[in-house]
């Protein structure tokens, strides 16, 4: 059986890696935000293990270290479009 869950993205400020734990080989369909809290919305199997995965967020016109490591989930909005954020999912 699968679910559908949402999970916060809470990045660290130093590096802008937000941790999450999941059950293993889920599959995030969307990161959107909600209330301006990003989330990620996942298909999950609840009855697998948990792992946590990592998540980098980027604002536009940031710089930073793009590696093929990084597999792009989407971009999203806060405060009404003031603030636009790419996330990344660090492999």
């Amino acid at each position: 059986m699968s679910a559908i869950w949402k999970f916060d993205l809470v990045p660290n400020p130093e590096d802008g890696i937000a941790v999450v734990s999941m059950p293993a080989g889920s599959n995030v369909l969307t990161v959107q935000a909600q209330d301006n809290v990003p989330r990620v919305w996942v298909v999950v199997d609840p009855a697998a293990p948990t792992v946590q995965r990592r998540f980098q967020l980027i604002a536009t016109g940031q710089t930073f270290d793009s590696k093929p490591s990084h597999k792009y989930v989407g971009t999203f909005q806060l405060y009404e479009g003031t603030y636009v954020f790419h996330l990344f999912e660090v492999i």
